[in-house]
């Protein structure tokens, strides 16, 4: 049976059980040892049933709305390396560290075992900050991870996208395929509307609290059609609001420079004691205690 998870709650869940894990590498070490074909459902077994690593990986990029709605996945070649990139679509929840280190340690420890070729990163980067310990990088992926970074991507050799994947089913491939882009047509319409909106209040947020009404005339449509077309999709306007807050906050509070006054601006508070009521809700904390707990 499918079911969808709100992207939010979903990486939430990722933060939770990883601290409660104790393991400050649980995010490696389950996309190392733990995430296979099973994990990711349609997708994955159409992934390992791929004929060449490329179209394992490129067909993960292309259905990846179905395993997070809010992710960006895309697979090119430069330069002589292919690049694999993973990362929330602008405007969405950040990704928290432990899930982004799964994403990339998946995609080359499954690459590794569905070749049966131990092929080598040539680079990793990662938007999170660097941790203290940071030899399991290096075992995983090789010296050459980096920090700080505009994007989670994994570089490996061009040929590497060549190698050819053990024992793929051709029929079962092309069943898999028509599946999976059944189930992206059923949620396309919710999907593509879900992200327009976000780019949309988020622009608002300088303006105040958006509202529906604004938000339909920035997006060309009355309000009444909008909100049809909320109700048809099963979204909340006021929780997607609440949500591209939260991510436009929890982005703007790891700058030092910024008050929470300007903050509380910036995502569409006329006043900083509004702002952290709602902070401590989305996070438990102060804006003041994250800062000082997380940052």
């Amino acid at each position: 049976m499918d079911g969808r998870v709100e992207s939010a709650a979903l990486l939430r869940m990722w933060e939770v059980i990883a601290d409660a894990s104790g393991n400050p590498f649980f995010g490696l070490h389950i996309g190392e040892r733990l995430v296979d074909a099973k994990t990711i459902h349609v997708v994955g077994y159409m992934a390992k049933n791929s004929r060449v690593l490329g179209d394992c990986y490129g067909r993960t990029a292309r259905f990846a709305r179905l395993t997070n709605e809010a992710s960006e996945i895309s697979l090119r070649t430069e330069g002589g390396r292919g690049v694999m990139r993973v990362g929330p679509l602008p405007g969405t929840t950040p990704w928290p560290r432990c899930y982004a280190e799964m994403a990339l340690a998946a995609y080359l420890s499954l690459g590794r075992r569905w070749t049966g070729v131990a092929f080598h990163a040539v680079a990793v980067t990662f938007q999170h900050p660097a941790p203290r310990d940071v030899s399991e990088y290096a075992r995983l992926f090789g010296d050459d991870v980096r920090f700080g970074a505009a994007k989670n991507e994994l570089f490996v050799d061009a040929s590497v996208l060549e190698l050819p994947l053990r024992d793929p089913d051709a029929s079962l491939s092309e069943y898999l395929d028509l599946r999976a882009s059944a189930l992206l047509e059923a949620i396309g319409k919710g999907g593509e509307l879900e992200i327009i909106l976000r780019k949309r209040i988020d622009e608002e947020l300088v303006e105040g609290a958006p509202s529906l009404p604004r938000v339909a005339k920035r997006m060309g449509m009355s309000a009444r059609t909008l909100q049809r077309r909320l109700s048809e999709a099963e979204l909340s306007f006021s929780d997607i609001v609440d949500d591209v807050r939260r991510t436009a906050a929890l982005r703007l509070i790891a700058e030092p420079k910024l008050s929470v006054f300007e903050i509380a601006a910036m995502v569409g508070y006329r006043d900083a004691t509004s702002f952290r009521a709602a902070f401590e809700r989305w996070t438990g904390l102060t804006p003041r205690d994250y800062r000082r707990e997380r940052i």
